[in-house]
């Protein structure tokens, strides 16, 4: 090992650092504040000053200061940008490109020395917590700014001030690493996730956050707050560029945007184009190359197997039967495996088109391959290249040597609707994903949706259906056929009424609307199999138009909906597998949390339950024909004395936790009457939802608490699963 690459000896080499100091600090990292101070010498760089650091700066906060890229700084005094400065050390700066000068501290016009140029709106309140309206919105080119002792403008508040600028900005590909230095506190929002935060009164002080981020058009929004004394906010962002591998063969420049060196490893061969054909089927597909004398089957599971081709121009047997309707027999050396080994029948079953013959490009790689359609005319003479009716027209195929594929989308999606996204349900994205103005309107029994660059409205259905109709209105009158609205009801009107009032089937799905059209702005992206919609909360996106998008479903929901015609609301966070078959969204929203095996313990009562949950310190009391109730689990083993005399046959009385709440609280005890039966112990999923949780218990598993077995295993265990909605109504079964 050469430790004088480490980073501690990176930092001091050049130095003249004792062999003590050395030991010291190579058993810790310090930071700059903590009480170690050390001398470091600049030698030989071309500086345009030294620094030497002093308690509670950083890299990235010196070069926000000195008007320098953190890669310069690091550069220049032989770091990384990872590196921590130490107090005492001396840090060359380096020239600064078109350091600007100081700015007067009211002047409208942001310090350039700092920053990323944008179109920033700017909206600046006399309060900290950005409440009420701003008393000043203008354009700031940059967010660069030491208004010292003042503040913005003369109409802000030179101390407990606040401020918002958001922008809407482009990006390439790639990971960016996001600089705040704020007096005092900062929060950072890209695409509305936040991604740093420092909420707090303190000096100047910097924060950082790394942000992996799609190309296109992203919306960054700054807040800020001014205690009282010094202010000052500046904020910038590079992109984190990762060194190319050192590998002898590179991934080919058609294939390298879905290529990474951690998953595949360097290139073994140069990429070629070769002839194909590919074949899918209910769950999978089958691959074939000249280049190799096997067919691939890719089965919908993820998995992959390399069989050898053994057709040679040989009959078939048509040992499968007919096939169902509207599905196909393989043939040829497709076929030929299909109809002789019953394993790949059973992990792909019929064929759903014809077998295409297609042009792939694909390079091997140490751990796998990627295999992409080549657009070009033809690969083989006399042979048409189906790549665009394949797979691979807009996806790049991985597959592993562990035995594991994937596709790669070409298409990123967009980065607010990642987490929504699922690649088996929509495929990959067809476009990047915009931001629309659109009309929604609610119904009895649904809503209806239109979007600008779409002459449609889409209807969508509580049944989980949704339909597009063209939008046949063009400010002509009609008729309203459906009568006078029932109370409390709406008759839609413009495009929206002119379908209700036109379409009965459209009018028997949605019955009157409930609320007025309001116009809002929906983030839209398009997959192979359908497309995303959620509400953007940008200020606006049409001209002199109001954004209304949180008086509205998408305000707060993503909507999923698939070409074959069924749409759903999609979470962010999954629902546990085992309380799946009890959630709808309708009813208690998004999960919160991620769901777990917990330990619990229940209790059947004369007229409800007790349960107690590992994850929360309380009793929960369901008293049948009332509403749930919380209480804190006071008892802490302590002895308690009964003063509910003796059960009656055939009951008992609670222990414990359970019995400490029950003895002493006179509304449990004649809400619920005596226990039943014993307490048990069990194992349960549990996951906590934005309108209540569900809990079920869970008879696999042996035990989830040292030391106590699962009761839930037990065949006289009653309990199957607690719904419980935040309003205190509640389902045990």
């Amino acid at each position: 090992m050469n430790s004088g690459n480490s980073p501690i000896f990176r930092l001091w080499r050049g130095a003249a650092v004792t062999g003590a100091l050395i030991l010291a600090l190579a058993s810790q990292v310090v930071v700059a504040g903590t009480a170690i101070n050390v001398e470091h010498t600049v030698t030989g760089a071309d500086c345009s000053s030294t620094h030497t650091v002093t308690a509670g700066e950083t890299l990235s906060g010196l070069a926000v200061s000195n008007g320098v890229s953190l890669s310069a700084l690091a550069e220049a005094n032989d770091l990384s940008t990872t590196d921590q400065v130490l107090i005492g050390q001396e840090l060359c700066i380096p020239h600064a490109i078109g350091a600007a000068s100081p700015v007067d501290q009211s002047s409208p016009t942001p310090a350039q020395r700092v920053g990323t140029a944008a179109t920033w709106t700017g909206k600046y309140y006399n309060n900290r917590d950005l409440s009420g309206d701003p008393v000043l919105t203008r354009q700031d080119a940059a967010i660069g700014f030491d208004w010292q002792a003042g503040s913005p403008d003369t109409t802000v508040n030179n101390d407990s001030f606040s401020a918002s600028w958001s922008a809407s900005v482009a990006f390439s590909a790639g990971n960016y690493r996001f600089t705040a230095v704020a007096d005092d506190g900062v929060r950072i929002y890209v695409d509305d996730v936040l991604l740093l935060e420092d909420w707090n009164v303190h000096p100047a002080t910097t924060t950082v956050g790394e942000k992996e981020l799609t190309e296109g058009s992203h919306t960054v929004r700054v807040e800020y707050f001014e205690g009282d004394g010094m202010a000052s906010i500046s904020v910038s962002w590079e992109q984190v560029v990762e060194e190319t591998p050192d590998c002898s063969i590179q991934a080919d420049d058609s294939l390298k945007s879905f290529w990474d060196h951690s998953t595949l490893g360097c290139a073994s061969s140069a990429a070629e184009t070769v002839w194909a054909a590919w074949q899918p089927f209910e769950t999978g597909s089958m691959v074939w190359r000249t280049n190799d004398g096997a067919v691939y089957v890719y089965a919908d599971d993820g998995s992959w197997i390399r069989y050898e081709d053994n057709w040679n121009d040989q009959d078939l047997s048509n040992n499968r039967g007919s096939p169902p309707a509207d599905l196909k027999s393989p043939i040829r050396g497709f076929g030929y495996l299909w109809e002789t080994n019953d394993t790949v029948f059973g992990d792909l079953g019929w064929a759903t088109d014809d077998e295409k013959g297609f042009c792939a490009r694909i390079q091997q790689f140490d751990n796998g391959l990627l295999l992409a359609g080549d657009s070009t005319q033809t690969c083989l003479e006399n042979s048409h290249n189906f790549a665009s009716h394949t797979m691979f027209a807009t996806n790049v195929l991985q597959a592993l040597t562990t035995g594991s594929w994937n596709m790669v989308c070409r298409t990123q999606t967009h980065g607010r609707l990642e987490g929504y996204w699922n690649q088996v349900d929509l495929g990959c994205p067809l476009s990047s994903g915009s931001t629309l103005w659109s009309a929604w309107q609610p119904f009895q029994q649904g809503f209806m949706l239109w979007q600008q660059n779409d002459d449609a409205v889409v209807v969508f259905d509580d049944d989980g259906d949704w339909a597009r109709h063209s939008d046949d209105w063009d400010s002509q009158t009609y008729t309203n056929t459906r009568g006078t609205a029932p109370a409390g009801m709406q008759v839609p009107v413009r495009g929206f009424g002119y379908l209700w009032a036109t379409d009965d089937s459209v009018y028997a799905d949605l019955g009157w609307a409930t609320d007025v059209e309001k116009g809002l702005c929906v983030l839209t992206q398009s997959f192979e199999d359908g497309t995303l919609y959620t509400g953007d909360p940008v200020d606006s996106c049409f001209e002199n138009s109001e954004n209304l998008v949180a008086d509205t479903y998408l305000g707060s929901n993503t909507i999923q909906a698939l070409d074959a015609g069924t749409w759903k609301t999609v979470c962010d966070i999954e629902v546990h597998e085992e309380l799946d078959h009890l959630w709808n969204h309708a009813d208690y929203g998004c999960p919160q949390s991620t769901g777990v095996t917990l330990w619990a313990s229940w209790q059947p009562f004369q007229q409800g339950h007790m349960i107690l949950r590992e994850n929360d310190d309380a009793v929960f009391v369901f008293e049948n024909g009332a509403t749930a109730a919380r209480h804190d689990d006071d008892w802490d083993d302590q002895a308690y004395t009964s003063v509910r005399g003796t059960p009656p046959e055939g009951l008992q009385a609670p222990v414990k936790g359970f019995g400490y709440l029950w003895e002493n609280e006179d509304d449990v005890y004649n809400g619920l009457g005596w226990a039943t039966a014993g307490e048990r112990g069990f194992c349960a999923s549990f996951q906590q939802f934005e309108t209540g949780y569900l809990l079920v218990s869970d008879s696999s598993t042996a035990s989830c608490r040292e030391g106590h077995d699962n009761e839930a295993t037990e065949i006289d265990f009653a309990l199957h699963s607690l719904s419980a909605l935040t309003d205190g109504t509640w389902t045990l079964k």
